[in-house]
């Protein structure tokens, strides 16, 4: 009986150990299930966070890329309107010079009109002047024989009376 006792119990140490081990087994098999999805997790999270920057290194690069672009075209056009203001003021500037040029031009032609006109209105003058000291010598001339017609009728006719008188 005491040896069938301990037979059993052998076989239930035997058991019991047997239930030790596969449960040691199955917790160091889940240990290494648990460190295994940790790793494998861990490295999940670790590209998912490299592939997070990269993503977002990326956005920014973009980002930047944008900005650069839109502020080049902002600079392009800010040198486009100065140049159109630089060319418009050149146009002023030349069109400004042209009417100057037109307006000097125009009081050169109205001097020498005045210069023409003053030259004409002299030789008028001078015209007249010669005809009018024409027309006094003339009539002096005139004048002159009439007086001289006049002294020698006088002449004649105080001769006459002197004929007569010496007649007498």
């Amino acid at each position: 009986d005491d040896w069938l006792k301990q037979q059993e119990d052998k076989r239930n140490d035997q058991l019991k150990k047997l239930e030790d081990d596969r449960k040691k087994k199955e917790r160091e098999k889940k240990q290494k299930d648990d460190e295994e999805k940790k790793k494998k997790d861990d490295e999940a999270k670790k590209q998912q966070e490299e592939e997070d920057r990269k993503k977002e290194e990326e956005e920014q690069k973009e980002q930047e890329e944008e900005q650069k672009r839109k502020d080049d075209e902002k600079k392009k056009e800010k040198e486009r309107k100065q140049r159109e203001k630089e060319k418009k003021k050149k146009e002023d500037e030349e069109r400004k010079k042209e009417e100057e040029e037109k307006e000097k031009e125009k009081e050169k032609v109205e001097k020498l009109k005045d210069l023409d006109q003053k030259a004409k209105d002299r030789e008028k003058k001078q015209r007249e002047a010669d005809k009018k000291r024409k027309e006094e010598e003339k009539e002096k001339v005139e004048q002159k024989k009439k007086d001289d017609e006049k002294k020698k009728e006088l002449e004649k006719k105080k001769k006459e009376k002197q004929k007569e008188r010496e007649e007498l």
